[in-house]
């Protein structure tokens, strides 16, 4: 009991700091700001914008939360990227990443930060939350949790580098915990559910799910996972084709949004986009 006690002590004096990724979220965000200050009070916020387009910027320097502004547009692995970096040079010890859709209530809130005293030990790296959308609250593989809002001890990023830029949007948060886990960190799934609204600030859904698709197979192939990429692909197309996949499920939606002929024009881009990476991946490996 003491070293619960110690334990929680220990987690309460640390630097902690809430970091929201921002494009074109002007619509939102201010709620969303205001919902996480109601409900994780004390807990600073800083919100990378990604050169929005829309009054975001404006919208923002209305509020007391730190802005980060960045000059280009380079998805959300590159501003949740920009935002570790200020909690690095900021000497801050946990950093809670959340999308800018994100809708918590109070006692969701109290949830979140218990999460951090209740969870995070030496040898975890990551914890995770459930969406408030999700049809089910099943126990994904520890490196399949939800990116949407997560727990990240600094510390970790000395020996995992940042996500990888290259997905720009989806994948990016999977092929970073596959790394924390493959590093000898744990990945803890609090199962605490948290109201969140998808891809609010997308301008082209169908952007949204030319990333999906060419990102799940990429996922693959950047670790030289050859045939599973092949197993994928062949998922994605049953999927478009509505033999797979579940219609009540965000993702498969997002696979099947372009429809059953854009679709499949779309998975033979991806194929050929990631036949390209894996030359370009080749020859780095080969000088």
């Amino acid at each position: 009991m003491a070293n619960s006690i110690n334990h929680k002590s220990n987690i309460e004096t640390k630097k902690k700091l809430i970091l929201i990724p921002n494009y074109n979220g002007a619509a939102f965000i201010l709620n969303t700001l205001k919902l996480l200050s109601a409900a994780l009070p004390g807990v600073d916020v800083v919100v990378v914008d990604d050169a929005s387009t829309d009054n975001s910027i404006k919208v923002l320097e209305g509020t007391n939360v730190e802005i980060v502004k960045r000059c280009s547009n380079g998805g959300f692995a590159a501003a949740v990227n920009t935002g570790l970096k200020f909690a690095q040079k900021n000497c801050i010890d946990y950093v809670l990443v959340c999308n800018s859709d994100l809708l918590p209530s109070l006692e969701q809130g109290e949830k979140i930060l218990n999460a951090l005293d209740e969870h995070m030990g030496n040898m975890v790296g990551i914890i995770g939350f459930i969406e408030g959308n999700e049809n089910s609250t099943f126990d994904r593989p520890e490196s399949d949790i939800s990116g949407f809002l997560f727990w990240l001890k600094v510390d970790i990023l000395n020996e995992t580098g940042f996500l990888d830029e290259r997905f720009y949007m989806y994948g990016e948060e999977t092929d970073f915990f596959r790394r924390v886990i493959n590093l000898g960190h744990n990945i803890v799934q609090s199962g605490v559910i948290v109201s969140h609204e998808t891809e609010m600030s997308a301008r082209s859904k169908f952007k949204n799910s030319w990333y999906a698709i060419r990102n799940c197979i990429f996922l693959e192939i950047k670790n030289q996972f050859y045939l599973e990429a092949v197993r994928k692909t062949g998922a994605l197309l049953l999927i478009m084709l509505w033999i797979r996949g579940n219609r009540n499920d965000v993702s498969t939606l997002r696979i099947r949004r372009p429809g059953l002929v854009i679709g499949p024009l779309m998975l033979l881009a991806a194929i050929g986009w990631n036949f390209w990476r894996v030359i370009l991946l080749n020859k780095d490996r080969n000088p």
